[in-house]
């Protein structure tokens, strides 16, 4: 498809863990005001829906990114290899 999203190889970081989806998109909502972002998604891996945020190239970019959500109350904040879009920062 010509509108298929380009991926890579990078990092997201990880703040929230839930068995339902309603509590994975209220942490979205949440986390689109805290952290003034909108690069965030819902991943599912059964049985859990994971709220991650980022499309970081590094893995340095993705710890420097923990720190930011620390300090907005995130208490575990964690990055995980995975597939990001391309081109973003």
């Amino acid at each position: 498809s010509p509108y298929r999203i380009p991926t890579q190889t990078g990092y997201r970081v990880q703040i929230f863990s839930a068995s339902g989806r309603g509590a994975a998109e209220s942490s979205v909502q949440e986390a689109k005001v805290a952290l003034e972002r909108d690069d965030i998604y819902i991943a599912f891996e059964p049985p859990y829906f994971k709220v991650q945020v980022g499309d970081f190239e590094t893995r340095e970019a993705a710890d420097k990114f923990v720190q930011t959500a620390r300090k907005q109350g995130y208490d575990t904040p964690f990055p995980v290899q995975t597939e990001i879009r391309s081109g973003n920062r």
